[in-house]
């Protein structure tokens, strides 16, 4: 009986996370990037080993200008993939933004890699 009511428990917060991630993607097409950010951060807090939920984030906090946060979410999802490219683009993409002199070579080198 208590594993039944845990696993209910699980698909039902599953299923609010896959909803959360709908909704922020449909906010950041919609031209609201950091609402759509605000919508996943709870979720990422509670299941932060998530890596399309930790990644989306990082995504959405980039297309929000916020390259700090993006910068913070890229990095947790590259510890999270192993080294997919995906994060580690992003990571460069928000070096430069932020201004770091060595991101332009580090994206390039990134880009030749896929």
């Amino acid at each position: 009986m208590i594993w039944l009511a845990l696993t209910l428990i699980a698909a039902l917060a599953a299923t609010t996370a896959s909803q959360a991630l709908e909704e922020s993607r449909a906010l950041a097409e919609a031209g609201s990037a950091a609402e759509g950010a605000e919508l996943l951060e709870p979720w990422v807090r509670r299941y932060p080993q998530d890596y399309a939920l930790v990644l989306e984030l990082a995504w959405l906090e980039f297309q929000a200008e916020d390259y700090t946060a993006s910068l913070k979410y890229y990095r947790l999802a590259e510890q999270l993939s192993g080294g997919a490219w995906e994060p580690r683009t992003g990571i460069a993409w928000c070096l430069l933004r932020l201004g770091d002199s060595k991101a332009k070579a580090a994206i390039a080198t990134l880009e030749n890699e896929r």
